[in-house]
């Protein structure tokens, strides 16, 4: 479609190849699978106060999507996941304006080695992390807080306010 708009709780898997679909407050908890998977060229626009919680990974973004967190109206928690909060790869792009909070991701026990990165960022991907709307934490992540590889790009940014990004208190890596 070319606009959608989800209120507060909504039951979904996956957006695929679909432009200028906003998530308004929505949560997605409690998935065996994925909270959120934007591929296919997909344009997401997450407006909080939402969450991606105690799901098998809390987003997975892959082929060229885009996932804006506009974070304005409530902070967006993406937290106690068994695997990464952020998966990204294939050119992909995550960005968030502030107020995003990615923390306690952890792989249930006896997975090893670990792969629960705060974000994990692959394939020619690139994650913009602002301050617009608040601080940004990312902490207690099993594996560490950015995996970052294979050519791809993170830009940590202040948007002027008196807000920072916090990584601490992570895996072995921050």
């Amino acid at each position: 479609p070319r606009s959608t708009l989800f209120p507060y709780t909504t039951l979904f898997r996956s957006i695929t190849s679909s432009h200028a679909v906003t998530l308004d407050g929505c949560t997605a908890n409690g998935n065996p699978g994925n909270g959120l998977i934007a591929q296919n060229m997909a344009d997401v626009t997450i407006i909080g106060p939402s969450s991606f919680d105690n799901n098998g990974e809390g987003m997975n973004l892959s082929s060229n999507s885009i996932v804006s967190i506009a974070s304005w109206a409530g902070s967006t928690d993406i937290s106690n996941n068994r695997g990464p909060g952020v998966w990204q790869t294939s050119g992909s792009v995550f960005n968030t304006t502030g107020s995003t909070t990615i923390e306690n991701n952890a792989n249930p026990p006896g997975v090893s080695p670990s792969t629960a990165f705060g974000m994990t960022i692959l394939g020619g991907a690139r994650a913009q992390i602002g301050t617009c709307f608040g601080p940004n934490v990312i902490q207690g992540n099993q594996a560490g807080g950015i995996n970052i590889q294979e050519n791809s790009e993170l830009s940590l940014w202040n948007c002027g306010q008196p807000y920072q990004s916090l990584l601490q208190a992570n895996g072995p890596v921050g």
